[in-house]
């Protein structure tokens, strides 16, 4: 685990966040036919993926923290 992995997770984790939000907005607008054509219960789904990408993005600061304090701060 180094800085640059560290990074790495905490974007992709925002990146889900970001996406997953921005379905559930979209849900709540109105029906959309992908959720009920692949058989996915959005109500589940979605906030399921905003806790992973929140999950991920704490781990990504952990581990750029860990990384910053192993090297004496940056």
């Amino acid at each position: 685990m180094n800085f640059l992995n560290g990074q790495f997770v905490r974007r992709t984790g925002l990146i889900i966040e970001a996406a997953s939000m921005l379905a559930i907005l979209q849900v709540r607008r109105g029906p959309v036919e992908f959720w009920a054509r692949n058989g996915i219960d959005p109500n589940m789904a979605l906030p399921a993926a905003f806790l992973l990408g929140l999950a991920m993005w704490a781990a990504g600061v952990m581990m750029v923290r860990r990384e910053r304090l192993r090297s004496g701060g940056r």
